[in-house]
């Protein structure tokens, strides 16, 4: 509904029609995601991420088995970060944390994490790009 009733605030000479609907969906979402977020208890990341290394360990071959090729290389190089990086992606990437949030949980600033997250995830491709060839 927003996009149909600011149609008339689209300005193509900035960006395309896509990237703007793109644009304003997004932010809806992460308005949606921040407001929900004040009504829900504080995710414990020390406990959840440390039941999903001791999941991956305990693992049975066959469940390996059935686990999809990719997300087994992605587990694979997520256990090749140190520490910090590997909770700091998992965070963002798997449970939609901002990076003032995972700034808090390591009270750190911001422009720290933000190098953690890039070069984590630049390790992970090169990791998985190893393993696809």
């Amino acid at each position: 509904m927003q996009i149909w009733n600011n149609a008339s605030e689209f300005r193509p000479h900035i960006a395309k029609p896509l990237t703007w609907m793109t644009s304003i969906t997004r932010y809806r979402a992460l308005d949606r995601l921040t407001h929900e977020k004040r009504y829900h208890d504080p995710i414990d990341f020390d406990q959840e991420l440390n039941s999903v290394d001791a999941e991956d360990q305990s693992a049975s071959p066959e469940a390996y088995a059935i686990a999809s090729k990719n997300d087994g290389f992605l587990d694979e190089c997520l256990q090749t970060l140190n520490e910090r990086a590997r909770k700091s992606v998992s965070m963002a990437y798997l449970h939609g944390c901002s990076r003032e949030e995972i700034a808090d949980r390591f009270k750190s600033n911001v422009n720290t994490i933000k190098s953690w997250l890039r070069r984590g995830v630049e390790r992970l491709k090169q990791c998985i790009d190893q393993k696809t060839q």
